[in-house]
């Protein structure tokens, strides 16, 4: 079987499509609670869930994008982000989180992830951040390899113990 080219574009989210975002980072809960086993399940879907997705697409600090195949009309992933000023014990700079994406599994390895994250790069650069800060779970392997092949490096290290 011959498989459709995909024209996939990256667009700019917008009130109507929280909904979508919520049930896509629904999934990004799904597949990440295999590495952590303390996600609310529902918060995707919660008010409080919606609220900030509303919040970074409204807010002048806050990214939401979508990746979009033109051909079919479906929504392959987004990325939401948003430009802070670092901790205050650091040095005065804005860093730009990225702060959750999700690709669809049947969209993957097709270059959206990068697409979604050039974006965002692009973005961050226009907030004027000196950093880029994203956090993935240790024991995700695919998403690791995904941020070093951006040119994320290893930089803090997050140790938890359940007591």
């Amino acid at each position: 079987m011959t498989e459709l080219k995909l024209n996939i574009v990256i667009r700019t989210a917008n009130p109507k499509d929280v909904n979508e975002i919520q049930i896509l980072n629904s999934k990004l809960f799904e597949s990440d609670s295999r590495f952590d086993q303390t996600f609310q399940m529902d918060w995707p879907m919660s008010k409080e869930g919606k609220k900030y997705f509303i919040k970074r697409i409204t807010k002048d600090n806050g990214l939401a994008i979508l990746a979009v195949d033109e051909n079919s009309g479906k929504v392959a992933g987004y990325l939401i982000g948003a430009a802070c000023n670092a901790q205050s014990h650091r040095k005065k700079m804005i860093v730009a989180n990225l702060e959750n994406m999700f690709v669809k599994e049947e969209f993957r390895s097709r270059g959206i992830g990068t697409k979604l994250y050039n974006e965002f790069l692009k973005w961050s650069q226009e907030k004027n951040a000196n950093r880029i800060k994203v956090e993935a779970s240790a024991k995700n392997d695919l998403a690791i390899k995904f941020y070093r092949r951006q040119g994320f490096e290893d930089y803090d290290l997050v140790l938890e113990k359940e007591i």
